[in-house]
């Protein structure tokens, strides 16, 4: 066969055939378990109306919408799920209804609820009907004109079942074999295009139903003119012209010629004439008009009628997409194009035309070298120059697919190969580190320039870009700059540093001519002006250049990190390209490749097909074909004849983009899914409805719903895109990955749901509408808002009447609240009045108590007068004990006051001015009647006492009372007056305050450091305990009620003191005791701390004396003395002594030192002295107080 004769036959095959003419280029897309499918044996495929595909295997019924797979198995205890998991056969009628035809029994299932119905089970035959086997299994599947399905059984027959009656028939041999079938088991069931339906049962004959005669008519299978019988017919399918082709076992494929009634024997062989082993022919089908597939227990055969030719598909162990088993069960063309397979052990495998456009290849099959393509120069007679970075240079023959290696320098024979440049019957290599080479392609000799005159250094030069000009020169692009041979001369044209590596020269159709650098960018040399310079822009151009393609005026420039910029040499405008999500400002462009109004433009999110004209883009990745998304830079042609090459680091891909298609297929929209929180069974009611009726129903303050949409495309799922908008809201656009749309807090009322979705090519499907309806539930309802409005109104006027009843009872309690208030204050006025004075009486009863008392002390007095005292005493007694009974009296009216007026008959304010009066009268009489005698017998203690009291006879008669036993007696109306004689430095030993203006002045002397350590007593009139805990909180040392007995306040003075004595003695007598224990306030003992530490680092210093101490204390000494005196009773002269005793007892219990080295370490002159004062502070010798 001649060479045009054979480009001629491929050409056309390819145009029919889904799959390409070299095995190894056929590419499969697999899905198994691996991916969700639950089983890898496949039965059935079939593609339904809406666009899904539904996959039957031995584990349930699978659903693939091209992004989701999805199966239904049996369950027990449901009885709308599938009743069996083996399916053998798939049919859907005109309503979308899809009938499976399982291992026992046919159901229905439908699509919108996702339920199953039984429709033919061992229940549903008679028991005489049934045959011996026990189940019912469905083979095959077909719906005929009538709407009838035809069901296939192993071992039943052949059943009949009338969709719109649900009336079933059954076609069996039984005894007198009525109905005209051999055989009960029938393999295959075919309803043609003109409504006729025929039928297998694995024998050699095919059976045609009369629907007039209600019975088959044998047909036998041979062919006269080959003498060829058929054997264990098993599958049927009809052409494109109304032929019936036949698959059987061992005997290849029968065509039956309905219009000759005839049938033709096809026994296949392959391109070398060997025949084609196909074992049983499970499956036949006609994928395209002409072209016959069959799927055999050794893959697939596509049989060319018109050509006679075929081929075999096969697994391919080696090859990572071929198809994944050889038995295969069944193949199915889907509305795109694609081409479905049902393999019984590798699951489904899936092919199209674009599957297999991108081809790959090596140049070394071992995979050992030349695998990083690096460059490709193209050869006449197709032929192909490749570089590599590890494997030195390689020609691949086009036409046979075959690659040699080229030895360039034997020396050397694994070059690190960066520039081609094709120059008549040689070849210019530039490389690595190791110079320009000159390769006679003829002949094969080669030259050698390791490096150039131009190279200072002196090391090997690096080229990486080869360019001629129209003069003949060779411009070389080096690591550094640009060196020019002309001739045999180099000489160095442009130096732009070290690592500059100029990656490509080119020349416009105007003579000049463009240089790239990886480093400083673009560059133009002119030869009007013989300089190279940076071009005159509108923008900028960046500096980091890996590939440049001119195109006319046009210069596309790939960047690394800035994307595909367009520079138009005319105008000398900048363009940044970009296109959606697939070319952007931040990416790496690494080829750029002219074709027609086309660029293909390789960057790191693969390879993009640019339109210049739209300014479209299409990528394309793994998922295409290609063997890698990532693509060598500035490694790419485009040959004469049309063919891409594109250098990867592991061989390198090649397609012809004239054969890419156009999906121009509006895909298929479905909902997929909904998920609905509320509940399960809700979620299906409300998918069930959308699909049927485009409308769900939802309540107001509903729970998220969830809809998934699929793109029903399966050419490249990963490219398909969905866009979608609510009422009249803006078009969210999302990729594959958004295909779910969640819905959130709709307010009542209709919404309108618009959804849209595009093919891996753009085209985008028809609008889908889905309405959600928004109703209320009853509570939130027109007639409930009626009802609620109508109990709001009654209850509005419900409170109106009660608020006019409350106010009319409102103004009449008001009156009678005034009245009682009035009252209140009234009481309450007199009862604190009252109060006051009962208050004021306990003061004149102290005034008369006490005189009477130092009456009745006296010696020498007589009768009648300690008789007449006696009884200004007893009368004295009674009036404090009404006046405790009033006060205790009042107390309780004003509980009861407070929780309600009632009726408290009290004294009116005449009887109090009375009672005060009277009260008054005595006292004074009392008073003026009597005499104090001061008498010498009673010996005064050296104290000084400070009485404060607002009342003057009150401090008259404390003073006089205090001074026959105390020395010093100062009286004060106030605390201010008292402060101020304190500030004045008057020593005050104790303090005698009326609680009134006591209480604040002994806080403020707690928290002064001076007056701290004075005792302080109060004396009230009150018995409030409130005021007795806020007077003890503050400080005060006794609170004392009045009035008090003069004996019983001289005991408590002399208490105070006399404790405070006792604790310094007992702290004397103990040398162990410490400091803290001999205090009564903290002020005291932070004094006598400070003093302890200050003399505690001096012990040693025999010339410490009270000055000293005072100038570190920072006082005065006759300060440091009075404070010293008051806070320990003793001087600071003593107080030190005492301290250093201390020290020396601790000293001395130590028993490491001697009593004379004691002496002297605690600083005392002599040890007589030392003993001494030891001896009169501790009653023992310094010698015997260890013992």
């Amino acid at each position: 066969m001649s060479l045009k004769r054979t480009t001629a036959f491929i050409a056309l095959f390819l145009a029919f055939c889904p799959f390409p003419a070299s095995a190894q280029k056929h590419k499969f897309i697999h899905y198994g378990m691996e991916n969700g499918m639950s089983s890898n044996t496949i039965f059935k495929i079939l593609q339904d109306k809406d666009g899904l595909m539904w996959f039957g295997t031995n584990d349930g019924l699978t659903r693939f919408d091209g992004t989701t797979l999805k199966t239904w198995r049996n369950t027990p205890s449901d009885s709308r799920s599938l009743g069996n998991n083996s399916i053998y056969s798939l049919k859907e009628d005109r309503n979308g209804t899809l009938y499976i035809g399982t291992e026992n029994g046919l159901y229905a299932f439908d699509k919108n609820e996702e339920l199953f119905t039984e429709i033919l089970t061992t229940k549903s035959l008679p028991e005489a009907e049934m045959n011996s086997l026990s189940n019912i299994l469905v083979r095959s599947l077909d719906l005929d004109k009538k709407n009838r399905l035809w069901i296939a059984t192993l071992g039943q027959g052949l059943l009949r079942y009338d969709i719109e009656t649900g009336r079933l028939v059954r076609f069996s041999k039984g005894k007198d074999n009525k109905y005209g079938i051999d055989s009960d088991y029938i393999t295959s069931v075919l309803c043609d295009e003109r409504g006729r339906t025929w039928c297998t049962n694995a024998s050699q004959n095919i059976y045609l139903y009369d629907d007039d005669k209600n019975m088959f008519s044998r047909i036998h299978i041979y062919d006269e003119r080959a003498k060829a019988e058929g054997n264990a017919a098993f599958s049927l399918c009809e052409d494109y012209q109304g032929n019936i082709w036949i698959g059987g076992w061992g005997n290849g494929l029968f065509r039956y010629d309905k219009t000759s009634g005839s049938f033709t024997n096809y026994r296949l062989t392959s391109d070398n004439g060997s025949k084609l082993y196909t074992g049983r022919i499970h499956t036949v089908t006609e994928v395209e008009p002409g072209i016959i597939s069959y799927g055999c227990d050794n893959g697939i055969v596509n049989f060319d009628t018109r050509t006679g030719r075929c081929e075999n598909i096969r697994y391919e162990p080696n090859t990572n997409r071929s198809i994944t088993d050889n038995f295969i069960y069944d193949i199915v063309k889907d509305q795109e194009g694609g081409i479905w397979v049902a393999t019984y052990f590798g699951g489904v495998n899936y092919t199209n035309k674009s599957s297999s456009l991108f081809n790959f290849s090596m140049t070394d099959t071992t995979g050992k070298k030349g695998r990083v393509i690096s460059k490709f120069c193209e050869d006449p007679g197709k032929k192909l120059w490749i570089g590599t970075d590890d494997g030195g240079l390689f020609l691949y023959d086009m036409a046979s697919e075959i690659c040699k290696e080229k030895i360039v320098d034997r020396n050397i024979p694994n070059l690190n190969i960066h520039a081609l440049l094709k120059d008549g019957d040689g070849l210019w290599v530039g490389t690595y580190s190791k110079g320009l080479y000159y390769l006679d392609t003829k002949s094969g000799e080669t030259k050698h320039w390791p490096k150039f005159n131009s190279d200072k250094d002196g090391t090997d030069a690096s080229v990486y870009a080869l360019f001629k000009d129209i003069n003949g020169r060779l411009w070389i692009g080096t690591k550094t700059g640009i060196t020019i041979k002309e001739g045999d001369d180099f000489r160095e044209t442009l130096d732009l540093g070290f690592n500059s590596d100029v990656i490509d020269i080119r020349g416009d159709i105007q003579g000049n001519i463009w240089i790239a650098s990886i480093s400083s960018g673009l560059m133009k040399y002119s030869p009007k002006t013989g300089t190279i310079g940076k071009p005159s822009t509108k923008g900028v151009i960046p500096d980091k250049i890996l590939a440049i393609e001119i195109v006319r005026d046009i210069i596309w420039i790939g960047t690394a990190g800035n994307g595909l910029i367009r520079y138009d040499t005319n105008t000398g405008i900048i363009t940044p390209i970009s296109s959606k999500d697939i070319l952007s400002s931040d990416q790496t462009v690494y080829n750029i490749i002219s074709e027609n109004d086309n660029l293909w433009v390789s960057s790191n999110s693969g390879l993009v097909r640019y339109n210049t004209q739209t300014q479209k883009a299409k990528l394309f990745g793994t998922g295409d074909g290609l063997s890698a998304n990532a693509l060598n830079y500035n490694s790419g042609v485009l040959t004469s004849d049309g063919v891409v090459f594109l250098g990867t680091n592991g061989g390198f891909n090649y397609f012809r983009p004239d054969e890419i298609p156009t999906n121009s297929i509006a895909p298929r929209l479905y909902l997929s899914d909904v998920d609905y929180s509320e509940s399960e069974t809700e979620a299906r009611g409300l998918l069930a409805e959308a699909r049927k009726t485009g409308q769900m129903h939802i309540r107001t303050g509903h729970k998220p719903l969830r809809l998934t949409f699929s793109v029903l495309s399966y050419i490249a799922p990963h490219k398909n895109r969905y866009k979608w908008k609510i009422d009249d809201g803006e078009w969210n656009e999302y990729d594959y990955r958004g295909n779910e749309i969640i819905l959130t807090g709709l307010k009542r009322g209709e919404h309108t749901i618009l959804v849209s979705g595009c093919n891996n090519d753009g085209v985008w499907s028809a609008e889908i509408p889905t309405v959600v309806k928004v109703k209320p539930y009853f509570y939130n309802s027109t007639g409930a808002i009626i009802v609620y409005s109508i109990i709001l109104l009654s209850l509005v006027l419900l409170f109106a009447r009660i608020l006019w009843v409350y106010q009319k009872e409102r103004k009449a309690n008001k009156a009678e609240r005034i009245r009682r208030d009035r009252d209140r204050v009234r009481l309450e006025t007199e009862l604190e009045l009252f109060t006051d004075i009962a208050k004021g009486i306990r003061t004149p009863v102290m005034l008369i108590n006490g005189p009477v008392d130092e009456i009745l002390a006296e010696k020498g007095l007589s009768d009648r007068a300690r008789k007449n005292a006696a009884i200004i005493k007893n009368s004295s007694d009674k009036l404090h004990v009404i006046t405790h009974e009033i006060l205790d009296f009042l107390h309780n009216s004003i509980e009861s006051l407070r929780s309600d007026v009632g009726d408290v008959s009290m004294p009116m304010k005449g009887e109090y001015r009375n009672i005060a009066a009277e009260i008054e009268k005595t006292a004074k009489k009392s008073a003026a009647d009597t005499v104090l005698q001061d008498t010498n017998t009673v010996k005064r203690r050296e104290i000084s006492i400070m009485i404060i009291d607002p009342d003057a006879q009150m401090r008259e008669f404390l003073s006089l009372a205090l001074s026959r036993h105390y020395q010093d007696i100062h009286t004060e109306e106030n605390a201010e007056k008292a402060k101020q004689t304190l500030d004045n430095g008057e020593r005050i030993d104790l303090i005698i305050s009326d609680a009134a203006v006591g209480i604040d002045l002994c806080g403020e002397l707690r928290n002064e450091e001076r007056f701290c350590h004075i005792p302080v007593i109060l004396l009230s009139s009150s018995d409030n305990l409130s005021l007795k805990v806020s007077g003890i909180g503050k400080g005060a040392d006794i609170f004392l009620e009045k009035p008090v007995e003069i004996e019983y306040l001289i005991t408590r003075i002399n208490g105070i003191l006399d404790k405070r004595k006792m604790i310094w003695d007992s702290f004397s007598k103990r040398p162990y005791a410490p400091l803290r224990s001999t205090v009564q306030g903290k002020g005291d003992e932070q004094f006598l701390q400070q003093i302890s530490e200050i003399v505690s680092v001096r012990f040693t210093d025999m010339d410490f004396s009270v000055d000293d101490l005072a100038e570190q204390m920072h006082l005065s000494r006759s300060v440091l003395f009075e404070r010293t005196k008051e806070a320990c009773g003793m001087t600071p002269n003593n107080f030190i002594k005492e301290m250093r005793l201390r020290k020396a007892a601790s000293l001395l219990a130590e028993q490491k030192y001697k009593v004379n080295e004691i002496c002297y370490m605690v600083g005392f002159n002599t040890p007589s002295y030392f003993a001494k004062c030891f001896f009169r502070q501790f009653g023992v010798l310094p010698k015997d107080f260890v013992g």
